[in-house]
């Protein structure tokens, strides 16, 4: 029977005037595009879509007298084969009538394992013979003076056979042996020349199956015709593919051309692989074209290929991903391609035996994501984002035909593979939506070149604008220089005052030794120790400052655990705090995480507490808690000492101002320490930030990047 398609009748439907209103409202570009795609699809769309009734076989015989080949083109034999489980029958056996087995029929197309005949199940795996007698139209026939050539094209029997007609052996493909060791599995679509002078043939096909523990059988179409519309339909159909493939492959390096020069585009680069794996597709499916251009190839390899080129759903998910990125999860994104990206390494490793076990999964995983394409696209529109509609449309068929394709390697349907088809209708509404890009860029360089014009003629204003601008950064850096300076001289009028004391006790011990009594010695000794701890601390920490002013000392980040940092800390200064009976609290609901130089963060941690341990009274307080936002941790230093005044806190972190107070118990400062955690802090890519009130205390806040 032909596969009849109506041009005439898509003729009308694209030619209606209702048609090309509707289009020209759902998109402003011209409908000749999307008329090319419909004829596109209507030309190679399923054949089960535009075929009439046909003869089927029954009991193992199919009538084909009322078919006129001349006109019809080519036959389906689908119906119930006969069929024999376990045996190898050739024509000789049944000519001779040696066969005994009980006759059963099965459907053909069909995926045989599983299936009962005769009251037991077809085993996955093992060997069967197929019989169909035919009954052929005279006008086929063969004569003495004419010889009329037929032919059979079969598509897949699954995984090797032999093929006879009339007794005559015709075809092997493969190795179809009953030895496992000796078996070769060749998937690929055959074709078959014959001629008869009679009016029924008989076909015979032996099928083994050692390669797949899923499929076994005739799970596709046999086709029987007149040798130039066998050919024909075969051609057309390998045509095809090679065209899809050469066309796909095209756009792939054009796409993936475009995202090397435009590297901020990424969009291309996932078209370009997606096309890239379609292309893939186009020749290891349905027709399996491979094999035309790497004669040999293994069967293994082919199938490979093939679900390794299944990550076009990964793919299609990064080109909507970057199309619609506030649409599209990134959770369900990195799923995907962990599920597809894990089976593929499985492919690369293990035998078909083993993945193949997982192929259904996968598959019914795709419809996941066909599903959630669905969705994207709706959102994409809803949100109405730029060429959503024109998208959405140029994507439906391909949806449709992922289903089919889906559906069809689950063995649920007997249609064949048509994606390369659905998407290079794709292909063509992509152009046009680059072509709308290009325009639209073109119109924003337009843009841009009037902006520089207009910038050009206004740029002596600019020049003077930054002139100012320039004077103004020299004046506030001149401001700058002026507080270092001040403050290196505050800090050497810190230093020499230590150093006074320390020389006048001195002194005093030198001259008045004999004189002085214990107590008297040791309280002079007890403050030259305080006076020499002060000048100390400040010179350490000056010593810290100027190395980070010329650059000497940065950080090195690491992951730094908050609680572990302010435990040790607590170690560090328990004495400080036990003389005046302070409690150390660590308040951290789960652990806290940073990433910043661990050395830096304990010194800036070690100021702090210490501050705060001088600056609150006997029986206080201090504690040391954390809380995390999103990408950033807070740490917090708190106490309930004395707090500050609004104007102390506006000088506290000024170079040129001296800000340094007795503590609570007396205690000297050198003034400088919070300065240098600013700096620390900031050096790490963080921000320091204090309240206080007065009489209430102090809370200092580290706001840090975290791990």
């Amino acid at each position: 029977m032909a596969h009849y398609i109506n041009f005439p009748m898509i003729q009308s439907f694209t030619g209606s005037g209702s048609y090309y209103t509707i289009m020209k409202k759902m998109f402003p570009c011209r409908v000749s595009v999307f008329n090319l795609c419909v004829f596109l699809w209507f030309a190679w769309a399923p054949a089960a879509l535009c075929e009439k009734n046909e003869p089927r076989a029954i009991k193992g015989a199919i009538d084909l007298s009322a078919a006129a080949f001349d006109q019809n083109g080519i036959a389906k034999l689908d119906g119930e084969w006969e069929i024999y489980v376990g045996k190898l029958y050739t024509p000789a056996d049944f000519a001779s009538g040696t066969v005994t087995e009980p006759v059963g029929y099965i459907k053909v197309p069909s995926n045989i394992a599983g299936q009962v005949i005769n009251g037991k199940p077809i085993p996955n795996m093992g060997c069967v013979t197929y019989r169909l007698k035919a009954n052929l139209p005279k006008s086929v026939l063969s004569t003495p003076d004419v010889k009329k050539m037929l032919g059979l094209y079969i598509i897949e029997v699954h995984a090797a056979y032999d093929l006879w007609i009339n007794g005559v052996l015709m075809l092997r493909q493969g190795v179809a042996s009953p030895d496992p060791e000796k078996f070769v599995a060749l998937l690929r679509p055959r074709r078959v020349l014959f001629s008869t002078p009679t009016d029924s043939i008989e076909i015979v096909i032996n099928n083994v199956n050692y390669f797949d523990n899923k499929i076994f059988g005739a799970d596709d179409h046999i086709y029987l015709g007149n040798e130039q519309d066998i050919l024909s339909y075969m051609n057309k159909k390998q045509f095809f593919y090679i065209f899809s493939f050469g066309v796909l492959l095209l756009a792939a390096i054009y796409h993936l051309f475009l995202f090397f020069n435009l590297r901020n585009e990424k969009i291309y680069l996932s078209f370009g692989l997606l096309a890239l794996l379609l292309s893939l597709q186009s020749v290891v499916e349905s027709e399996r074209v491979i094999h035309y251009v790497l004669a040999g190839i293994s069967t293994e390899l082919v199938f490979k290929i093939w679900f390794i080129s299944l990550n076009l759903f990964p793919a299609i998910l990064l080109f909507y991903r970057h199309l619609y990125p506030k649409e599209t999860n990134t959770f369900f994104l990195r799923l995907t391609t962990g599920i597809f990206g894990s089976f593929t390494l499985l492919v690369i490793v293990t035998p078909y035996s083993f993945y193949c076990r997982l192929v259904d999964y996968l598959f019914l995983y795709g419809f996941v994501v066909i599903g959630y394409l669905f969705y994207v696209s709706f959102k994409a529109i809803r949100a109405k984002r730029e060429y959503a509609v024109l998208t959405f449309i140029g994507m439906c068929i391909p949806f449709i035909v992922g289903i089919n394709d889906l559906l069809f390697g689950l063995d649920y349907i007997v249609t064949g593979y048509y994606s390369p088809v659905a998407f290079l209708i794709y292909v063509v509404f992509q152009s046009y939506i680059l072509t709308l890009k290009f325009s639209k860029t073109y119109q924003n360089n337009q843009r841009l070149s009037d902006e520089l014009i207009r910038i050009n003629e206004s740029l002596e204003k600019t020049v003077l604008e930054r002139t100012d601008e320039l004077q103004l950064a020299n004046a506030e850096l001149q401001q700058t220089n002026s507080a270092k300076d001040k403050f290196l001289s505050i800090i050497s009028h810190d230093l020499k005052n230590p150093f006074h004391i320390l020389l006048g006790y001195t002194e005093l011990l030198k001259e008045d030794l004999d004189d002085l009594n214990k107590s008297e010695i040791h309280s002079m000794a007890s403050a030259m120790h305080e006076t020499a701890s002060t000048s100390y601390k400040l010179l350490e920490n000056l010593l810290d400052w100027s190395r980070l002013q010329l650059g000497a000392y940065k950080p090195v980040p690491s992951v730094v655990s908050l609680n572990a940092l302010a435990n040790t800390t607590f170690q560090f200064l328990t004495q400080q705090a036990a003389v005046k009976n302070i409690t150390l609290k660590a308040d951290f609901d789960r652990e806290y995480q940073i990433f910043a130089d661990a050395k830096m963060m304990e010194a800036v941690l070690r100021n702090l507490i210490s501050n705060a341990i001088k600056f609150t009274h006997q029986g206080g307080e201090v504690s040391v808690s954390g809380n995390q936002s999103g990408k950033t941790v807070e740490l917090h230093v708190a106490d309930n000492g004395v707090g500050m005044e609004e104007e102390l806190l506006e000088k506290l972190f000024r170079l040129n101002e001296k800000v340094s107070r007795k503590g609570t118990a007396n205690e000297s400062g050198t003034g400088f320490g919070l300065l240098l955690v600013r700096e620390f802090v900031e050096k790490n890519g963080g921000e320091l930030t204090v309240k206080s009130e007065p009489g209430k205390g102090s809370v200092f806040t580290i706001r840090m990047p975290s791990a």
